[in-house]
């Protein structure tokens, strides 16, 4: 456990735990919302459905570098949980297969953004000596977030359908960007080992 454990490491944490917790309640559930959408669906479609995401955040990750050294890594985090929140609107809203693709392709785009900006926003937290048990927590807070969102994506699957999960899956990536956003309220500065400020 780092020894810095500040209220923004929390809040930042938080927030990836919920975007584990969303995107894990709905992934194990795809191949039957295919089928729930199109009952003639073959194993192609739903392959494609599901495999689209990793597709989109495969092609655009290479790029992710460029927007970071230009933009501030929170104002990327922002707009990939924003982007994110609408991909399961669409999603909620989807009344075909192709725009159920669509908004998987947009959680792709979302993942390749939020995923290296969550890692910079936690290590502007911590001196550079504690990161590898700040990345330690990260991991073990993204794998708790696995196993909630499995339980969770079946209790909405049974209390709504698929339209209710993706409701929730929604309003979880805007509550997560409300937390990240709320975490800069708080200092980043600390002290590292040699005195100076870590901005």
């Amino acid at each position: 456990m780092p020894r810095h454990f500040t209220a923004r490491l929390v809040l930042v944490l938080l927030g990836i735990l919920l975007i584990q917790i969303t995107n894990n309640s709905i992934t194990p559930y795809l191949a039957l919302i295919v089928r729930q959408i199109n009952g003639h669906a073959g194993l192609l479609l739903i392959g494609v459905t599901i495999a689209i995401t990793g597709v989109f955040s495969f092609a655009i990750s290479h790029s992710v570098d460029f927007f970071i050294n230009r933009w501030s890594s929170i104002g990327l985090l922002a707009f990939a949980l924003l982007l994110g929140a609408m991909s399961y609107v669409v999603a909620a809203l989807s009344i075909t297969v192709l725009a159920l693709i669509l908004s998987r392709s947009l959680l792709g785009l979302s993942d390749a953004g939020h995923n290296p900006t969550i890692e910079i926003e936690v290590s502007k937290t911590i001196p550079h000596s504690q990161l590898g048990s700040a990345f330690a927590l990260l991991q073990f807070v993204q794998s708790f977030g696995v196993v909630i969102g499995a339980f969770a994506g079946a209790f909405l699957n049974n209390s709504g359908g698929y339209r209710t999960m993706f409701t929730w899956a929604a309003i979880g990536y805007f509550v997560s960007l409300v937390v990240v956003l709320t975490s800069h309220l708080f200092p980043a500065n600390l002290a590292s080992e040699n005195g100076k400020i870590n901005s």
